[in-house]
């Protein structure tokens, strides 16, 4: 994801990635967005993670901001 927003910033091609990867270019206006009628729905997010393992928490961590940033972005039906 971050290639392909680097390369689209350089002018090399376009991205097709999920809009909170852009939401700094744009807002930058390095991007600009393209092909809005072709956004595609919003689908479920999960984690996983091995049972009975203590989960590390910087990956708890990216979890609780994923979420957190996700849920700022629309209303979301269900998590």
């Amino acid at each position: 994801m971050t290639a392909a927003v680097a390369l689209a910033t350089s002018g090399i091609g376009i991205a097709y990635v999920p809009s909170f990867a852009l939401r700094g270019a744009v807002k930058s206006g390095d991007l600009v967005a393209l092909l809005d009628e072709y956004r595609s729905e919003s689908g479920p997010v999960g984690a996983a993670y091995l049972e009975g393992r203590t989960l590390p928490r910087k990956v708890r961590a990216l979890i609780d901001f994923a979420l957190s940033d996700i849920k700022s972005l629309k209303p979301l039906q269900a998590l």
